[in-house]
């Protein structure tokens, strides 16, 4: 697995060390620089119910216009809106953030990267237009994302931005990036180096050499913004899920992550700009449809292979034969206890700050497996439910791991819910329906497993992919 990887990584280097020369940051032709989002561009902003009940006395318009005025949003792939391992500028159109801003009527600019994206291939994409039908395909589609992805401004409006969420990124690498700083446990060596410093999640957010660029929260709170969202924690316990061979069981310690979480609370504090803080948990990732219970319909397990009861394997396994192909009952324990213990701080610190705080492990928990109605934008609920199923409940995007757009409209609504209660703001229901009817994922369901000449190539992908991310980051 270990030369399987350097081998991988070689490949990449060498593409982003060749595709450097396409990528001027000077050279933003006639594109559009940055997605705006705000009242002139409410095409889809069919929003007129008020979410939630104020606590305390209801902001006048003119106060809440001020509140509102330059609005952040702090946190990793969840915020970025990442789906199936990709970010791209049509579903990025989704990510929470910039649905809540289209429901607030503020303007919110987000770093577009040019379809198809940086990252993996999104499954979606890849099996409805045969991206994994060969071999060739699946790798030229994988260097296409990985190394040869665009800003759609070309870094040109990178003073501006709203939406600070980096795929795969951890607190501590929101706080400060070293681009060489986790390579060394790969293996030490200049070329690892490079391939740290070219790291593609953080360069498509904070600027292409993120060695010499701004961390994230300093460039976030350089726009000296008055509302800010942060949702981080995510990747600090979910490498621990989605790892699950050569005993890298990746956690971070709950020491360190709190004394970087002190870190980054101070920063908010002291930026006097800051009128108001919404805090999101972590979602229970055990509980994700990327793991699956085994055995299941489409995953056996090998005649005499010792796997505990209760294990659970990534939707793309096909077979399980030892403990390391599956996460166990006491490492899922392990995991569900780090992110228990990193809510508590989250949780405790929207209490003293009278921040807002959105339970988004109790949502995972206790809501998905039983189904979520949609709302509309008056504020009644449809008959339309979606669930956490993997590809068919409408939720989740085909990673398993991330909301689809679908999913994100309805993380929006939470927060928006949650914020009118805090600080009695008014913003308005977004129509989870409407972006139900959009979302290509729920009008047209697909299955990747059940494509299994596609398969092959897809879990070599998402296999090595998590890897190299968990290295990375």
């Amino acid at each position: 697995m270990r030369r399987l990887l350097l081998s991988f990584v070689f490949l990449i280097a060498f593409g982003f060390m060749l595709s450097c020369d396409s990528i001027d940051v000077n050279d933003s032709g006639d594109l559009a620089a940055i997605e705006t989002t705000g009242e002139s561009s409410s095409q889809d902003n069919n929003t007129t119910q008020i979410q939630g009940d104020s606590a305390g006395d209801t902001m006048t318009a003119a106060e809440q216009k001020a509140f509102f005025k330059t609005y952040v949003s702090i946190g990793d792939s969840l915020t970025q809106g990442c789906q199936g391992l990709n970010v791209e500028e049509n579903r990025t159109h989704y990510s929470y953030p910039a649905q809540l801003a289209r429901a607030i009527g503020t303007g919110f600019n987000q770093p577009l990267i040019e379809f198809p994206g940086v990252g993996a291939p999104n499954p979606e994409d890849a099996v409805k237009n045969g991206w994994y039908d060969t071999w060739s395909i699946t790798i030229s589609k994988l260097i296409k994302t990985f190394m040869y992805w665009h800003r759609v401004d070309r870094y040109d409006n990178q003073a501006n931005l709203n939406n600070f969420g980096i795929a795969g990124a951890t607190l501590d690498d929101i706080l400060s990036y070293d681009g060489t700083k986790k390579i060394t446990d790969l293996a030490d060596s200049p070329l690892m180096s490079l391939v740290g410093l070219m790291n593609p999640w953080i360069c498509s957010v904070v600027g292409l050499n993120p060695a010499k660029a701004k961390s994230a929260v300093e460039q976030a709170l350089d726009r000296d913004p008055t509302f800010v969202s942060i949702w981080i924690g995510n990747n600090d316990t979910i490498f621990g899920t989605i790892m699950t061979d050569d005993n890298n069981f990746v956690l971070t310690d709950i020491d360190k992550w709190e004394a970087n979480w002190e870190i980054l609370v101070a920063k908010i504090k002291a930026r006097k700009s800051i009128k108001g803080v919404v805090l999101i948990n972590l979602p229970d990732n055990t509980l994700i449809p990327y793991l699956q219970p085994v055995p299941n319909k489409y995953c056996a397990v090998t005649e005499g292979a010792d796997i505990p009861a209760g294990s659970r394997a990534p939707f793309f396994s096909t077979r399980v034969s030892k403990v390391a192909d599956v996460i166990t009952p006491d490492q899922i324990k392990t995991i569900q206890d780090r992110t228990i213990a990193i809510n508590e701080i989250i949780n405790a610190t929207a209490e003293e700050e009278g921040w807002a705080l959105v339970d988004a492990y109790s949502m995972i928990r206790n809501e998905l497996s039983v189904g979520v109605a949609l709302t509309r934008a008056n504020g009644t609920k449809s008959d339309i439910v979606v669930n956490g199923d993997y590809a068919i409940g409408g939720f989740m995007s085909l990673d398993g791991i991330h909301p689809c757009s679908t999913g994100y409209a309805i993380i929006a609504n939470r927060i928006a819910k949650a914020v009118n209660e805090t600080y009695g703001t008014s913003i308005p229901v977004i129509d989870e329906v409407a972006v139900w009817k959009k979302d290509t994922l729920c009008q047209d369901p697909v299955d990747p497993r059940d494509y299994p000449a596609q398969m092959g190539n897809m879990t070599y992908i998402f296999n090595t992919f998590s890897r190299i991310m968990g290295q990375l980051l």
